[in-house]
């Protein structure tokens, strides 16, 4: 018993540090939890708190906008009341109170200040600090100063009726140049709020990911030290069968100790001689590991080479060789063990088979110069590798849901609905394309399968076209994914079900995608940021015509861009939304096709285009074709 205690004290360490190093690390990892949860209060609090400002900004600076027209209309009506002797004091007092707001709006913005929102409340408002804010500013207080200087003496009691048509000409004038200035101020003032949001919701983010990360090296640590300890306990076994093998005396005790130990350790360990026979004497374990009774006798080489495939059997055939030898050193031979965590399949009682993981460990008894046995020691990790797999799972999704985010941060919430029910349509429609039954009776029915192909492509087609319109990188790549696979089908003499089944996997994969868009849309609604990319306040909102003109023009630059080529697109935007009425899906649709194929099929490269006398970029133009009645052919 004390060479069983010498081997424990050298393989496992002081007790105090086993003890001591996973509270250590465990106490570690959780103060990076607590930082990290502390740190993603702070700036989801601070996120709002400057959300919430920006909005209240970007509303007060739109209202300086309607103040400026307000000013006109109200001078349009002293103009007009002198000469009919009207009452003026309503509108005196706009002019003034509108002075005064927008004054006390541009002190704000200038130095600071505190002024009633919206709401009625009192709102501290922070002085702009960006360089560019602060240069539209001063601009903006230019043109508003000899403005509101010649009209306050408006204000007065008693005006000098000549001075009116004056002013009103002055403010008209002034007006449409404080609006543009405005309006430019406002857009940098959302720019820059944009800005700070999107870097606050990166450090959340980022805070997010290493609470995570911290949340699962916990139990890998505490994995990773009882697979420690095991294979200490095992190989201090080992120690203590070399050690008493000589020892007769001491034999029975220690036979009796080693019994408790196979009776209860976990893992299955057993002696093999240089043909591979099991010894006599293994532990509780194995038989369960192994799935099967009475195993000594046996022979480890035939069990593993019903249960490996032939190359990984003779793989560690040739292992075991190595290890016999004794003039092999033994600690470079175990670097090459090829049985660490190896698939293993046993047969189901109920049918089928029954897949594990098993670690194989070896150790040498050496009987003077020769390798008498080998110790083995064998492990089911199934539990571990199964997580281990989940977890490199869980990473790839998170990487393809954070791909997926990047992809629609910038998309409008109405033009990302509209993407989500075409795919629907598109791929409902693919499903009707590639129904089981057709497959099943493909020999017959080549012609209308290839119909049913194109029917697919098409489909598929639009999807692309559609990302490609809204720049939704990650499903654009999908869709090209999916359309090279069904132009590989449409290339092949004959058609047979089994062919379709790659289509079917892509299409579910597509389907995956898109419920993964519609739960990264829902919570990015939950987080209010379901609108970021349209929030932005505009004088006049875009019909849709031109809001689809400026797509189909983005969509010519990138397409062309992406095959080395130049082009530009001309739209008749009138036409496009006479036109475009009631059926603006289906106009989309067909334009985005006949844009696309227009740059891929009939537009060359600006060298071949120069070379045959044109110049270096096309001219892409959507224009009404005119009709001898009324109307618009097409």
């Amino acid at each position: 018993m004390k060479v069983s205690s010498t081997v424990t004290s050298n393989n496992l360490g002081s007790p105090t540090q086993t003890k001591n190093s996973p509270t250590l690390v465990c106490g570690m990892l959780g103060l990076i939890i607590a930082g990290a949860i502390g740190g993603i209060i702070f700036y989801t609090l601070r996120l709002s708190e400057e959300s919430a400002r920006s909005s209240e900004s970007t509303k007060f600076v739109a209202g300086m906008a309607t103040t400026v027209q307000k000013t006109v209309k109200n001078l349009q009506f002293i103009n007009e009341a002198t000469t009919s002797k009207q009452s003026i004091t309503v509108p005196q007092a706009e002019l003034k109170e509108g002075i005064q707001d927008f004054t006390l709006n541009l002190k704000a913005l200038e130095t600071g200040a505190t002024i009633k929102n919206l709401a009625g409340k009192p709102r501290e408002y922070l002085a702009r600090e960006n360089d560019g804010e602060r240069g539209l500013i001063l601009n903006i207080k230019k043109n508003w100063a000899p403005l509101a200087e010649a009209i306050l003496p408006l204000t007065n009691v008693n005006i000098k009726p000549d001075a009116v048509p004056q002013t009103l000409q002055a403010a008209t004038t002034k007006s449409g140049e404080l609006t543009t200035q405005i309006g430019a101020l406002l857009d940098q003032i959302q720019d820059t709020d944009s800005k700070s949001l999107a870097m606050g919701h990166l450090i959340r983010n980022v805070l997010t990911g290493l609470a995570c990360i911290a949340l699962l090296a916990i139990p890998a640590y505490l994995l990773y030290l009882a697979k420690t300890r095991e294979k200490l306990r095992a190989n201090r076994i080992l120690t203590e069968l070399n050690t008493t093998a000589g020892k007769v005396a001491l034999l029975e005790r220690a036979k009796s100790e080693t019994d408790r130990i196979m009776e209860t350790v976990q893992e299955g360990l057993f002696l093999i001689d240089d043909k591979g026979i099991i010894g006599e004497y293994y532990s509780n374990a194995l038989p369960r590991i192994f799935r099967q009774e009475e195993l000594a006798g046996l022979n480890l080489y035939g069990i593993l080479q019903r249960h490996l495939s032939q190359k990984m059997y003779n793989t560690a055939k040739d292992f075991f060789t190595m290890l016999f030898d004794a003039n092999r050193k033994e600690k470079t031979i175990l670097k090459v063990n090829p049985l660490t965590d190896v698939e293993i399949n046993f047969q189901d009682p109920n049918g089928g088979f029954i897949s594990r993981y098993l670690e194989f460990s070896f150790r040498r008894v050496m009987v003077g110069e020769k390798v008498d046995r080998i110790f083995v020691a064998v492990r089911d990790v199934t539990n571990q590798i199964l997580l281990e797999k989940r977890l490199r799972e869980s990473e790839k999704n998170k990487d393809r849901e954070l791909e997926i985010l990047l992809s629609i941060i910038h998309v409008p919430s109405e033009d990302l609905s509209g993407f989500i029910s075409l795919v629907h349509e598109e791929l409902d429609s693919v499903n009707s394309a590639m129904r089981a039954e057709d497959f099943a009776n493909a020999g017959g029915r080549q012609d209308a399968l290839r119909k049913q192909l194109q029917q697919a492509f098409q489909s598929i087609h639009n999807i692309n076209g559609n990302a490609a319109l809204l720049r939704l990188v990650y499903f654009q790549k999908a869709a090209h994914t999916f359309e090279e696979q069904i132009k590989n089908l449409q290339e092949r003499a004959v058609l047979s079900g089994d062919d379709f089944l790659s289509l079917v996997v892509a299409q579910a994969a597509l389907r995956d995608d898109l419920s993964n868009l519609i739960d990264l849309r829902n919570k990015l609604k939950e987080m209010g940021m379901g609108n970021m990319s349209s929030n932005k306040v505009s004088v006049a909102q875009e019909s849709p015509a031109t809001l689809l003109a400026d797509q189909l023009r983005q969509l010519v630059h990138t397409t062309a861009s992406d095959l080395n080529k130049v082009a530009r697109l001309e739209v008749d935007e009138f036409a496009l939304h006479s036109y475009s009425q009631g059926r603006n899906e289906l106009v989309r649709d067909v334009l985005v096709q006949l844009v696309r194929n227009s740059i891929a099929h009939g537009v060359e490269i600006p060298e071949i285009r120069e070379k045959n006398g044109k110049q270096s970029g096309a001219l892409l133009s959507i224009r009404a074709l005119p009709s001898p009645a009324p109307g618009v052919v097409g």
